[in-house]
Parts: C-alpha cells; structure tokens; sequence
C-alpha cells in the first residue's frame, strides 16, 4: 500500500522548511561564542532565540520521525525486506555521508593554505592540514571527540545521517521493540529523554525514529483526518511557545523546552496537512533532493560566512546583528538553492549521487 499523496506531500514540504529552519539554527550556534552577547543585544537574542531554539530544534526530532515512518512503513521487515531497505540506505544515507564529509575535509585543506581566507576557517577544532591519519578517519565518524554519543562528523550536521543509518541497521530490534511495548516502550524513552540532559544526539535519535515507527507499525498512519487534532495544537502549542520563552533560564526550563519541541512536531505535522490538503501549499517534486543538498552542504558554509561577518562588523549593534544574521542565512540558502538547479540542469546524475536519489 502507498502511502497517501496528502501524507507525501506534507512529508516533502516538511523536509525543506525544517531544512531552512535547521539552517536558523546553525546560524546561532556557530557564532555564538564570538558575539559578545554578554554586551547586551536583546533583540537579537529574543528574535534569534525563537528561529534557531525554538523553530530550528524541532528539526532534526522531525527528520527522525519521518524517517523512522517511511523505513518501517508497509514491511514485514523480514530479511529480505531487511537486506532491500539497507540496501536502499547504503545509496541515499551512506555514500552520500562519505561523500560530502570528504569533500568538505578536501575543501577546507585547501583554503587553509589560502592567507586571505584561511583565518575562516579555524577554531576549536584541529585544522585539516595538522591531520593524522587517524584524525582522518574519525573525520568520518566523531573527529576525534565522542562526548558521551554526541560527537560529530566533520560535516557536522550529518551526525544525524551517521545515527540514521545506524538505526536502520538496528531496525529489527526496534521493530520487536516496538511491536512488543507499543506505547509503553515510546513512553519509557521519552522519560529518558526528559531525565537526560544536554544535546543527547544518541537517545533524541532512538526515541524519535522509535516513534516514527511506532506510528507506522501500530498506528498505521502518521496524520490523522481529524480537524480536531489541529484545532487542538493551535491552541496548546503556542501556550507551548511562549512558555518556553519566556521560563529562559529558569531551572525548570529544559522540561518545559523539551515539551514545546514535542508540541511543535504534531502541530506542524498537522498545520502542513491541512496546507496540502487545502491547496495553500505547493509542493515541488523536487524538494526531496534541495532539502538533502541544503542539509549537507549548509552549515560549513554557513561557518565561514557567519565568522567573515561577525569579523568585518566586530562592534555591530544590536539591530545590526539581527540584519546580519538573517542575511547570513538567505545568503546560504539562496547559494544553496543556485547550486542545486545548476546541478538539476547540468549534472543531473552527480545530483542523484549526492543527494542519495
């Protein structure tokens, strides 16, 4: 059985505005140690806090629930369903994770030999051109830090293709898993999830896939046709929201952003629903590969132009800031967006590879 073109569409749509949302997101995290936010710029931090905390962090627990969707979706997942569907993630998650990680570390060697714009791109972490061959190989899996399950690739985005494909490996146990505790398993993380604290890549990994299986073995559907779910969630996410917001800094705070994340997923699984089904969103066939190029080419890319920016402008104002940080990003996503239909028109078969289609 297909799945519903009102339930496709919305999955598409979905990948590309919580790509662009997680591009938001970048934006804050990469600068944020070289903005002198403690001069007092509350603008920017109000306005930026909403788009890459707020907006930007359910991104990722949404990829993970769609793909855990889609991977368990109308199977049996018996060996033969097991060995197509790896298979299948070999092409779209892991030779295009080896790809984009090599090319990006090839890249950056490069330009560090470059004097005019190789302040930009150092930092925190070891400059490709002081590499050891080990450092080289942990490139590809957590560059040389695991920090307890949330270490990064050196595309480090792709930490979440890393954690995808190994879920997918690990897809058996989680069916039993899943078909065994039903709800009470998916409770049982989401528990753990609140208790633990930090990033947590591994168990928000596990427990939104989990989920998204959850909803296609024992749900059997991902949205249900039911208005009353959205009129719901317009009413309880936005007391979500602003909850969040405004409890900043309070103990309690991360069980309260951690419920507004929650919030988010369903509302806008739902509010994207009903745009399809209404007709106020289009959704190109296209999506599926810019949302995959947005997502692994964005954030090295988006590291340079956010540290060129905040260099030349070391004293911006407030408002300043806030200009520069939604330049930054339109910057990378149109760029990101002019590659693509470049590659579209001319190197088709390159773009099938590395966006895994």
């Amino acid at each position: 059985m297909a799945i519903k073109t009102t339930e496709s569409q919305t999955i598409n749509f979905l990948r590309l505005f919580f790509c662009v949302a997680i591009v938001f997101l970048h934006a804050y995290t990469s600068t944020q140690p070289m903005e002198g936010l403690e001069n007092g710029k509350p603008i920017y931090e109000a306005v930026t806090y909403m788009f890459s905390l707020q907006w930007g962090e359910v991104g990722v627990p949404v990829f993970f629930v769609i793909s855990g969707y889609l991977f368990f979706y109308n199977t049996r997942l018996d060996f033969q369903d097991y060995k197509r569907k790896i298979r299948s993630r070999v092409k779209s998650l892991l030779i295009p994770y080896l790809f984009w990680n090599f090319l990006f570390i090839a890249l950056f060697f490069v330009a560090e030999q470059l004097p005019v714009v190789s302040q930009y791109f150092s930092g925190v972490n070891k400059r490709v051109s002081d590499y050891s061959w080990l450092d080289f190989v942990r490139a590809f899996w957590d560059r040389g830090e695991w920090q307890g399950g949330n270490g990064t690739p050196f595309d480090w985005p792709l930490w979440f293709v890393r954690n995808l494909f190994c879920l997918c490996l690990l897809s058996p146990v989680l069916k039993y898993f899943i078909c065994w505790f039903k709800g009470w398993g998916i409770l049982a993380l989401l528990a753990l999830w609140y208790w633990s604290g930090g990033l947590d890549f591994l168990l928000s990994s596990v427990l939104f896939f989990t989920l998204g299986g959850y909803f296609s073995l024992i749900r059997k559907e991902l949205i249900v046709e039911d208005k009353k779910y959205l009129r719901i969630l317009s009413v309880v996410y936005p007391v979500l929201f602003f909850a969040d917001f405004f409890t900043r800094g309070e103990a309690y705070h991360l069980i309260v952003h951690r419920t507004a994340i929650l919030g988010g997923i369903f509302f806008f699984f739902y509010l994207a629903a009903w745009g399809v089904e209404k007709g106020r969103i289009t959704v190109k066939p296209y999506y599926g590969q810019l949302s995959f190029l947005l997502y692994v080419v964005h954030n090295p890319v988006l590291n340079v132009v956010r540290k060129a920016t905040v260099s030349l402008f070391p004293s911006a104002s407030d408002g300043m800031s806030l200009l520069l940080y939604f330049a930054d990003v339109f910057i990378v996503i149109g760029g990101t967006a002019v590659l693509f239909f470049i590659l579209q028109k001319y190197l088709p078969a390159f773009l099938r590879f590395s966006a895994g289609r």
